[in-house]
């Protein structure tokens, strides 16, 4: 069992470093989206136009954007708990409702990741509209990125598995 507990923690470690750099990847493509909207406001002052295109290049970088700060949620284990029940009810209650929860949100990722591969085969002949840009290359990038905050997720949940044991054990004895 201690095996299992060095592995477990190498991995959300190693989950945790890795999800901080796509964290970083996606800030930086964020800023590099709201450098280009302010240039393109710019423009339509001065020039009365607009920058030709940016509507797609907004098409190709969101969805990797949004997937790139998913994985960072999930090993940080920011997202929405039910706290408010689990402390009335004691540790043990709330041991597994947070395991619980963490289940159904990789279910949840699980089925949403399915959906999206779907999406992202369906539309692998489609462009952009102006640019003519191919947007498989960028569903496919936030596929892998959506997958990779499945897996992430799937370390939480055992990580939780393997720390809430040992306390629900010594309980019921």
């Amino acid at each position: 069992m201690i095996a299992w507990a060095g592995i477990i923690t190498a991995g959300d470690r190693v989950a945790k470093q890795a999800s901080n750099f796509l964290a970083f990847c996606g800030v930086s493509l964020l800023l590099i989206y709201a450098g280009l909207s302010v240039a393109d406001i710019a423009v339509r002052n001065v020039a009365g136009k607009p920058i030709h295109g940016l509507e797609d290049i907004a098409t190709l970088l969101i969805p990797v954007i949004v997937t790139s700060f998913l994985p960072y949620v999930m090993t940080e284990r920011a997202n929405i708990r039910a706290t408010l029940v689990g402390a009335r009810l004691g540790p043990p209650v709330a041991a597994r409702l947070d395991l619980f929860g963490d289940f159904v949100l990789l279910a949840f990722l699980t089925i949403a990741t399915i959906e999206f591969a779907i999406y992202a085969v369906d539309s692998r002949t489609q462009t952009t509209l102006i640019l003519r840009a191919p947007i498989a290359p960028s569903l496919f990038t936030a596929l892998f990125l959506l997958s990779l905050a499945v897996c992430a997720q799937f370390l939480v949940m055992v990580a939780g598995i393997s720390r809430k044991a040992p306390v629900e054990r010594r309980e019921n004895t």
